[in-house]
Protein backbone atom coordinates (compact mmCIF):
# COMPACT_ATOMS: atom_id res chain seq x y z
CA UNK A 1 0.00 0.00 0.00
CA UNK A 2 2.63 2.40 0.94
CA UNK A 3 4.20 2.02 -2.69
CA UNK A 4 1.02 2.83 -4.25
CA UNK A 5 0.97 6.42 -2.55
CA UNK A 6 4.47 6.85 -2.57
CA UNK A 7 4.01 6.72 -6.73
CA UNK A 8 0.38 8.59 -6.50
CA UNK A 9 2.31 11.46 -4.55
CA UNK A 10 4.93 11.87 -6.57
CA UNK A 11 2.94 11.74 -9.77
CA UNK A 12 0.83 14.48 -8.45
CA UNK A 13 3.54 16.45 -8.03
CA UNK A 14 5.13 15.98 -11.08
CA UNK A 15 2.22 16.96 -12.69
CA UNK A 16 1.88 19.49 -10.61
CA UNK A 17 4.94 21.44 -11.62
CA UNK A 18 4.46 19.98 -15.16
CA UNK A 19 1.14 22.63 -15.36
CA UNK A 20 2.23 25.08 -12.81
CA UNK A 21 6.01 25.13 -12.31
CA UNK A 22 7.43 24.92 -15.55
CA UNK A 23 5.30 26.33 -18.63
CA UNK A 24 5.43 30.11 -19.14
CA UNK A 25 2.50 32.55 -18.19
CA UNK A 26 1.78 33.95 -21.83
CA UNK A 27 1.25 30.61 -22.84
CA UNK A 28 -2.49 29.89 -24.64
CA UNK A 29 -2.67 27.24 -22.96
CA UNK A 30 -1.91 28.55 -19.47
CA UNK A 31 -5.80 28.83 -18.37
CA UNK A 32 -5.99 25.34 -19.38
CA UNK A 33 -3.07 24.06 -17.29
CA UNK A 34 -3.94 26.25 -14.67
CA UNK A 35 -7.64 24.68 -14.53
CA UNK A 36 -5.95 21.41 -14.44
CA UNK A 37 -4.19 21.96 -11.81
CA UNK A 38 -6.90 23.05 -9.51
CA UNK A 39 -8.45 19.79 -10.65
CA UNK A 40 -5.17 18.00 -9.76
CA UNK A 41 -5.32 19.41 -5.91
CA UNK A 42 -9.27 19.21 -5.12
CA UNK A 43 -8.98 15.78 -6.58
CA UNK A 44 -5.92 15.19 -4.29
CA UNK A 45 -7.83 16.74 -1.28
CA UNK A 46 -10.91 14.44 -2.28
CA UNK A 47 -8.41 11.16 -2.27
CA UNK A 48 -6.91 12.21 0.86
CA UNK A 49 -9.86 12.90 2.96
CA UNK A 50 -11.41 9.23 1.78
CA UNK A 51 -8.46 7.62 2.94
CA UNK A 52 -8.59 9.66 5.97
CA UNK A 53 -12.20 8.11 7.03
CA UNK A 54 -11.71 4.29 5.94
CA UNK A 55 -8.43 4.74 7.97
CA UNK A 56 -10.84 6.15 11.02
CA UNK A 57 -13.22 3.38 10.47
CA UNK A 58 -10.43 0.81 9.87
CA UNK A 59 -8.51 1.98 12.78
CA UNK A 60 -11.63 1.85 15.36
CA UNK A 61 -12.57 -2.03 13.51
CA UNK A 62 -8.92 -3.23 15.00
CA UNK A 63 -8.34 -1.08 18.47
CA UNK A 64 -11.80 -0.62 19.83
CA UNK A 65 -14.07 -2.19 18.48
CA UNK A 66 -16.86 -2.34 20.93
CA UNK A 67 -15.88 0.78 22.22
CA UNK A 68 -18.72 3.35 22.14
CA UNK A 69 -16.08 6.60 21.86
CA UNK A 70 -15.37 8.26 19.30
CA UNK A 71 -12.43 9.06 17.37
CA UNK A 72 -13.37 12.26 16.18
CA UNK A 73 -12.22 15.50 18.89
CA UNK A 74 -13.05 18.62 18.36
CA UNK A 75 -14.23 20.45 16.52
CA UNK A 76 -15.58 17.54 14.30
CA UNK A 77 -17.72 16.32 17.68
CA UNK A 78 -19.51 19.26 17.21
CA UNK A 79 -20.43 18.51 13.97
CA UNK A 80 -21.23 14.67 14.58
CA UNK A 81 -23.39 16.33 18.21
CA UNK A 82 -27.01 14.85 17.95
CA UNK A 83 -26.65 12.22 14.99
CA UNK A 84 -26.77 9.26 17.88
CA UNK A 85 -29.89 7.99 17.48
CA UNK A 86 -31.35 7.80 20.80
CA UNK A 87 -32.08 11.22 22.34
CA UNK A 88 -33.82 11.50 26.08
CA UNK A 89 -36.89 13.34 23.99
CA UNK A 90 -37.65 10.49 21.66
CA UNK A 91 -38.14 7.76 24.79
Amino acid sequence: MVPTWLAASMAIHFCWDFWIGLPEATSELATFRRMAAVSLMAIATLMFGVSVFYGVRWSKAIIAPRSQKRLWGWPFSLLFRGRSGGSSEEQ
